[in-house]
Order: structure tokens, then C-alpha cells, then sequence
């Protein structure tokens, strides 16, 4: 299922994002260091962003996973199957985070070499909070 996944993200919304980056880069407006940090950044900075991944996020959590004979794994919506992991055979792994770890994430000083995460996680806490 996640080489499908791949396979639908870089069909329906990463080659367009692959071919912009490149065009700003030969432009000039883009060097490619800390890609990561520039990629999330511009994510929650950019509307239009955020809503194609929204969008795509939508079309593939509605689509159908099919069954497989070779495969012992789940199969139907993957919306349903995250929500409703009891009709699967299968529990919710998800693990809950305290008030105080999201704080520390949003707000906490951080040595950036040590925890490069940590800054990103921080604009994402910001732009969901």
C-alpha cells in the first residue's frame, strides 16, 4: 500500500512541486540547503500548498484499497480504516501527548544542532495551535 501511496503523490502533486523548486533554483530564488526546513516552511507558509496537500490528502484517504490474495493486510477506505480500526481486527497505535510535551515542542529552547527536529516541529505546533 505505501509504494501505491508514493506512486499517487508523485502522479497527482509532487512532480508539479519537483519541476517548481528546480525552475526557482535555475532562477536563483533557491539554493536547496536545509531543504527540509525550507520544504516545511513553505508549506505552512503557503496557502496553495496546504490546500494541494489537503486536497490530496482527501482523494486518498476516499479512495478504495483493494483487496490482495498475496497480501494479509486490510483493505477499503483508508479514512475509514484509520477511524474505525476495530472493524479491521485492529486497534488505534496512535499515542497520546501531553499539554507539557506540545508546549515544550512549541516554545522550548533547543540546541538546533542537537534536535534539528525540533525548530520544525515548533512551526508546525505554531501554525495548528
Amino acid at each position: 500500500m505505501i509504494e501505491s501511496w508514493w506512486a499517487f503523490l508523485r502522479k497527482h502533486w509532487t512532480q508539479f512541486w519537483i519541476e517548481h523548486f528546480a525552475k526557482l533554483s535555475q532562477d536563483g530564488y533557491f539554493d536547496g540547503r536545509e531543504l527540509a526546513f525550507e520544504f516545511i516552511n513553505a508549506y505552512f507558509l503557503h496557502p496553495q500548498l496546504q490546500n494541494e496537500l489537503a486536497r490530496i490528502a482527501e482523494e486518498w484517504n476516499d479512495h478504495h484499497v483493494r483487496s490482495s490474495r498475496n497480501a494479509n493486510c486490510p483493505f477499503g477506505r483508508p479514512l475509514v480504516m484509520y477511524n474505525a480500526p476495530d472493524l479491521y481486527g485492529t486497534r488505534d497505535f496512535g499515542h497520546p501527548v501531553s499539554q507539557n510535551e506540545a508546549l515544550f515542542c512549541k516554545e522550548g529552547e533547543t540546541d538546533q544542532n542537537v534536535y534539528p527536529s525540533t525548530l520544525m516541529t515548533r512551526h508546525f505546533l505554531n501554525y495548528v495551535a
